[in-house]
């Protein structure tokens, strides 16, 4: 790789295809995306650019270059103008470093695949957690420990160490040194955390100890006898959440699903009704609506009245549906449990419509319960006013 000089303001840098050499993790973002300590190595590379006065970057991505542009998306935080362009093979362009090590520290070759990567890798966080570990000493306050942690008196942290946000730390652990616990994490009673990577949301279980290793989930990378186990036993380690039960429709939401479900049990297909108005939970006057929902939800209906789905959630799709959304939106909806009748459809977006995922978005980080009540008003509306004697009816619309 050559390097080129450029204005103070500006810097290109090269970002690895390292692809090839992940064959033990096999992870679904380029090695630059892969996080050191609190945030992706990219990052890090941002936080030194914006530190020596760096007004823009450019990156040069031969590996997953979408993924890039999303993570340089979300990357808010710092003021820089940015540029991901996709390249054959970043070898040939000239720039003023490769992100394959933290900044300012010696370019090394590449490792060797498979097990020399997660070396590599831990080897940059090791570096990392002692730099930070020394750039904090000074202050009374602990900054390796993020928000909302909760830490029994008993546990022991030993530096250098990250904790991120949510996490929590039962009696009598011992987190430290060069440990990392990714954020919303859950180290069980007695558990032992030393030269390891205990990953975002993973759990893990009491008088446990997890050294030279990586766990995310209920998969183990064990660095030192180089193994990897993919199903480890749930009281050893698995998601900090776990396997948990899908939200459940109340009595009443399931009697509307129901009723809905029955109305619905003879539609006709090819014909609609026409559009109405009603009276939200919040006073509004809303619209029964412009998009029009077929009859193929009546299996979800019917799902909800039997239990085994709510009634409002995100509308099943498949995966290619959401490619070009954001990724912390394609994230959520992942995540959450799909419903038979959605905030989008009351808003009138047609599904798989980016404004459709944008109510969804909404839907799903609502913590004040106002689009599930509304969503309530709305279908006890559709159902007071249209018998469902046919195979379309009209949802969705603005309020006015």
């Amino acid at each position: 790789m050559s390097t080129v000089s450029t204005p103070a303001t500006t810097r290109q840098y090269a970002l690895p295809d390292w692809s090839a050499l992940d064959t033990v993790w096999r992870r679904s973002l380029p090695f630059p995306l892969w996080k050191v300590g609190e945030q992706s190595l990219l990052y890090h590379w941002l936080d030194d650019a914006v530190d020596k006065g760096v007004e823009r970057v450019v990156l040069y991505v031969a590996d997953r270059p979408a993924e890039v542009r999303l993570a340089m998306e979300s990357a808010t935080l710092w003021p820089l103008a940015w540029e991901v362009r996709p390249v054959a093979d970043p070898a040939g362009v000239e720039v003023d470093d490769t992100i394959d090590r933290l900044p300012g520290t010696p370019a090394t070759p590449p490792p060797e695949a498979g097990w020399g990567l997660i070396h590599h890798w831990q080897m940059i966080e090791h570096t990392w957690l002692a730099r930070f570990a020394e750039e904090v000493a000074e202050y009374p306050i602990d900054l390796g420990v993020g928000r909302g942690c909760q830490i029994h008196p008993s546990a022991r942290l030993q530096p250098p160490y990250w904790i991120g946000d949510h996490v929590s730390i039962g009696p009598r652990c011992l987190i430290g040194p060069n440990a990392v616990v990714g954020e919303g994490a859950l180290v069980g009673e007695g558990a032992r955390i030393e030269r390891a990577h205990l990953g975002d949301g993973t759990y893990l279980g009491p008088e446990t100890d997890l050294i030279d290793s990586v766990l995310e989930g209920a998969t183990l990378l064990n660095l030192k006898h180089r193994a990897r186990i993919d199903r480890l036993e749930e009281f050893v380690a698995g998601q900090a959440n776990g396997p948990t039960r899908p939200p459940q429709a109340s009595p009443g939401e399931r009697w509307l699903a129901f009723r809905l479900w029955w109305q619905w049990r003879k539609a006709a297909t090819g014909k609609q009704v026409a559009c109405d108005t009603f009276t939200g939970v919040d006073g509004n006057q809303w619209t029964l609506p412009k998009g029009l929902l077929p009859a193929h939800r009546r299996p979800l209906l019917k799902a909800v009245w039997q239990g085994r789905l709510p009634l409002f959630g995100p509308l099943p799709r498949p995966p290619v549906a959401l490619q070009g959304l954001p990724e912390d939106w394609a994230t959520l909806i992942l995540a959450a449990t799909p419903g038979a009748l959605s905030y989008a459809d009351v808003m009138g977006a047609s599904p798989g419509t980016f404004e459709e995922a944008l109510h969804t978005v909404y839907m799903l980080t609502d913590r004040s319960g106002r689009t599930n009540e509304l969503c309530l008003s709305w279908a006890r509306n559709l159902l007071r006013r249209h018998p469902l004697k046919s195979g379309f009816i009209e949802l969705g619309g603005t309020h006015g």
